[in-house]
Formats: C-alpha cells, sequence, structure tokens
C-alpha cells in the first residue's frame, strides 16, 4: 500500500492513493539522497582526507492518472490537480506505506503535465524539489523527564488514612531514542511548579548543555527550539497568553553552541537547575529524520 497526500501553504490537498479519482501510478526519491564528499590535500599527501559529506536536496516524481466519470469531470479534476499543485506555493508531501507515515517539505517545480487531455483517463506527472533532504515522522515524539505519576486507578477504595494521589519521578535522567537516520533538533519545555532559578538540560553522554538564565515562577514556561534554522527560544509568563522572545535569557557561557541535538540512537538527558530543582518540570519534543523511506 503506497498513498501520498500533498497539501500546500493556501491548506489546499489532494490526496493520490490506488483507489482513485486522482491514481497513484509511482514515486520516485523516496530512497536516500546525491551526496557530495567535501575533500582537502595536504604537501605530499597521497590520496585525500575526507573532510565531510553533504546529502544535497530530493527531488520526488510522482506519476499518477485521473480517472473522470466523463470527459468533463475529468477537465475538471485536473484543473483541482493544479490548483494544489501550484508551484507558486510551498507544501508538504506526506508519504504512506505499510511500514509507516513520513513527511517532506516540498514545491512543485513545475506544474503537472498530462500525457493525454482528451480523455476520461489522463496521466499526468508531478516533479517536487525538497530543498531539506530528510523525511520525518508526522507527529512528533514526546519524552517527559520530571513529571507527576498517578498512583491509583478505579475502582477506587479510600482507606481511613487516605491515599497518595500521585508522587513525583525521582530520577533527573531519562533515556530520549532517535530511530532516525541523523541528529534531530528539539523543542524544550521548561514549566516551573513554583520558584525555579536557572533551568538547564544536558546530554550525558555529549555534555552538550542549554543553560537558561532565569527566575521562574509557578506557571511560567519557557521553550528552547534547536532544529537547524530554527534556533530561538520563546517565555511565556503565568496566566498570560502572551509569548516572548527569550533567545536573550540563554546562559551562552554554559550553553553549547551550536544548540545541541539528538543524536540517532540513544540518548541520555539530564535537567537540572541552581535553585529548587524539584520545582522544575521538563518535556523533550522531536521529530525523528530519515535519509530514505
Amino acid at each position: 500500500m503506497e498513498k501520498v497526500t500533498y497539501t500546500n501553504s493556501k491548506g489546499q490537498s489532494i490526496e493520490l492513493n490506488s483507489l482513485g479519482p486522482f491514481y497513484l501510478s509511482s514515486i520516485t526519491g523516496t530512497g536516500t539522497n546525491k551526496i557530495t564528499i567535501t575533500t582537502s590535500k595536504g604537501p605530499g599527501q597521497d590520496g585525500v582526507t575526507v573532510d565531510d559529506t553533504l546529502l544535497e536536496e530530493k527531488s520526488p516524481a510522482i506519476e499518477g492518472a485521473i480517472i473522470g466519470i466523463s470527459l468533463e469531470d475529468a477537465y475538471k479534476k485536473r484543473r483541482q490537480l493544479c490548483n494544489v499543485f501550484n508551484p507558486k506555493y510551498v507544501g508538504t508531501l506526506k508519504y504512506e506505506n505499510d511500514a509507516g507515515t513520513y513527511k517532506i517539505d516540498c514545491i512543485p517545480q513545475d506544474s503537472p503535465t498530462f500525457k493525454n487531455t482528451d480523455s476520461v483517463a489522463q496521466e499526468f506527472q508531478i516533479q517536487l524539489f525538497a530543498p531539506d533532504p530528510f523525511w520525518k515522522g508526522t507527529q512528533e515524539s514526546k519524552s517527559e523527564i520530571a513529571k507527576w505519576l498517578g498512583d491509583f486507578s478505579f475502582p477506587l477504595e479510600i482507606p481511613a488514612d487516605g491515599i497518595q494521589m500521585g508522587h513525583r519521578q525521582s530520577s533527573t535522567i531519562i533515556n530520549v531514542f532517535n530511530p532516525g537516520d541523523v541528529p534531530c533538533g528539539l523543542r524544550v519545555v521548561f514549566t516551573a511548579l513554583a520558584t525555579v532559578v536557572n533551568p538547564s538540560i544536558m546530554n550525558v553522554n555529549t555534555h552538550e548543555q542549554i543553560k537558561i538564565k532565569k527566575s521562574m515562577i509557578q506557571g511560567d514556561t519557557i521553550t528552547v527550539y534547536t532544529g537547524y534554522g530554527n534556533n530561538k527560544a520563546e517565555y511565556t509568563a503565568q496566566g498570560s497568553t502572551e509569548v516572548t522572545n527569550a533567545l536573550g535569557l540563554i546562559d551562552l557561557v554554559s550553553t553549547t553552541l551550536p544548540f545541541m541535538k539528538l543524536n540517532p540512537g540513544d540518548n541520555l538527558i539530564k535537567y537540572n537547575a541552581d535553585i529548587n530543582v524539584n520545582n522544575l518540570e521538563c518535556s523533550i519534543y522531536y521529530l525523528p529524520q530519515y535519509m530514505g523511506v
């Protein structure tokens, strides 16, 4: 089973599958990327030294067919296809197969091209351009380092001396597993249950750290983003819906630059604070990245 859904930045969407009326014949460009290997050579050196390997952009291509109930209906569906795959708007391609669902940001390189235009069955081809070469999951994964755990379930019997409704997770370290092929960015949310001073997280394996220079009170949240090209921090005060730029609150002396990412596989992440660490809740969100699907 293969199915693709393209949604442009205007919110218009179209699905291509095996059931129609927009049939998916094939999709290419779901595999690995072209790679550029950069090298350097020293005086008298035999061969070269590999400096880096860089993944180039992806170019997914879709082939399919429109099946109309009449020639007029086929023309209307062709118009719909051209409207959604408009090169003037960026979009997201969602790809589903029997193993999972993935997405990639892209833009049509051209309007859809049609092989025949005088039949109720009209074959088409769509060429896309994906500047970011990685496929991503469609839902963020979440790991909570510090949280409260419930201690009761139903049916519930309350003894005379009362019942403990919940307890705080004692460990300050959690293993965050990245199933992707390359490091991925994080969205780290610090939430204060009461007064907390200078919250931070650290990757125990690499000693990378993100530290905030801020005294937080109950209800305050600070969110840090570490995705490539999207390094930012946001602060929301207790009882407010206003989000303010908090990039200036990051302690650049203690924080590892560039901001930490999750390496493929296991990542031991520890949270901390200079004062009142027990008043801190910390959640980590991330989207694994895949070279091919």
